[in-house]
């Protein structure tokens, strides 16, 4: 049996990408002409590049072109739900600072009592009673 030859030569049938720079001003020129009315697509095949490079060159080097800025719309119930969440956290940090002083003026109270009459008043059931608690009998039922 014949092996069948191939009239490539072996190092052919793998291609290279051409490899090709355009430069600043070049680019800029390309850019005009399609400001002047060139189409896109025949700019691409015209030149031999990809109508993305194309795209990305008109959005640098354009003087009409010019970045939009992006405008976030927000549906109202969203907006409604973030000052609700606001407002409830303020009511929240309301009532904390509420707590924290009445849980500060017992503190006190406890404190100053505890001096006064020389007994820890703090809950400690190690402790006996005192002798003024000692003297009231318990209510029947």
């Amino acid at each position: 049996m014949k092996k069948l030859q191939s009239s490539k030569p072996q190092g052919a049938s793998i291609s290279q990408r051409e490899s090709r720079y355009f430069s600043e001003s070049a680019r800029r020129a390309i850019v005009e002409e399609i400001e002047n009315g060139l189409s896109k697509a025949e700019a691409s095949r015209r030149y031999k590049v990809s109508q993305s490079v194309i795209f990305k060159w008109i959005a640098k080097y354009s003087k009409f072109y010019q970045k939009q800025l992006r405008q976030v719309v927000e549906h109202e119930s969203e907006s409604l739900r973030l000052k609700q969440v606001s407002e409830e956290l303020e009511r929240v940090y309301a009532l904390l600072g509420r707590e924290q002083a009445k849980s500060m003026y017992l503190e006190a109270i406890i404190e100053q009592a505890d001096s006064s009459l020389n007994l820890d008043l703090k809950k400690n059931f190690d402790v006996p009673q005192s002798p003024l608690c000692k003297n009231k009998k318990p209510k029947n039922h």
